[in-house]
């Protein structure tokens, strides 16, 4: 696993240049565009032998993996521990060695996990 970006998207917004301009300016904070003020800009590294950050009791889907990476931003930077979860989707499928049927999902992911900020305070996310 590596960086990646999670982008929701509600029924309203649709992929084109100008929201991907709107996206962009709101990230580098160029203009006040009315769109949520990212907190932090997150490195995931997977790790094979790391232990489950956060329970399966408390999560939806099967556990994928569990990894640690560091969190940076103007308003939050720290150590991210987490684990990560997926729902229904074609993963379950390839790694039980079954073919995913043609309409299955590629995935639902449920992260979760903790954030140690550089003065100490612990989220849990």
């Amino acid at each position: 696993m590596g960086d990646f970006w999670v982008v929701i998207e509600d029924e309203n917004t649709h992929p084109c240049v100008e929201r991907k301009a709107m996206i962009m300016d709101t990230i580098l904070r160029t203009v006040e565009t009315g769109l949520l003020t990212p907190l932090f800009e997150a490195r995931l590294q997977y790790q094979s032998d790391m232990e489950v950050m956060v329970s399966a009791e408390s999560r939806v889907g099967i556990l994928v993996g569990s990894g640690d990476g560091r969190v940076s931003g103007d308003l939050l930077n720290g150590k991210a521990l987490w684990s990560m979860y997926e729902g229904l989707c074609a993963y379950v499928f390839v790694r039980a060695g079954v073919e995913p049927p043609p309409e299955q999902d590629l995935c639902t992911v449920h992260p979760a996990g903790v954030i140690a900020t550089d003065d100490g305070a612990e989220s849990l996310v």
